[in-house]
């Protein structure tokens, strides 16, 4: 299995899509101990209704200039690890891409997003 892994990651394929993924329990630990952004690119409607994942940012997707954002997000920051989280993965998954485009190195996403986050009990915070 490992030959067809290296033969395809030679032509570029990509063969461990979800080695990025991290349950909730993981995001929610590496951000209240301070040692990942968790950033939430639902809109802000939807966290105004549904509340954030305690310790999370909203930074909505469809902001327009949204790596820009993040950019200035982590250079306030003393660190550069990102976590994504939306409702239940399609737009933290664009937003991980968008940020992959953009030259950002190390982002994780929520694996079921807010929905498996509410699902499994973890706090939550209201917006800001």
């Amino acid at each position: 299995m490992a030959l067809i892994k290296d033969l395809l990651s030679v032509f570029g394929i990509n063969t461990s899509m979800d080695e990025h993924l991290i349950p909730p329990s993981e995001a929610h630990r590496l951000a209240r101990d301070g040692e990942a952004i968790l950033i939430d690119v639902r809109e802000e409607i939807e966290c105004s209704k549904s509340g954030l994942g305690e310790h999370a940012i909203n930074i909505p997707l469809q902001s327009g200039n949204f790596a820009d954002q993040v950019g200035r997000t982590i250079s306030n920051s003393n660190h550069a690890s990102l976590i994504l989280m939306c409702k239940s993965g399609m737009r933290s998954n664009i937003a991980y891409e968008m940020l992959l485009n953009a030259g950002f190195k190390d982002l994780r996403q929520v694996s079921g997003g807010f929905d498996r986050w509410d699902i499994d009990g973890l706090p939550k915070q209201s917006m800001i």
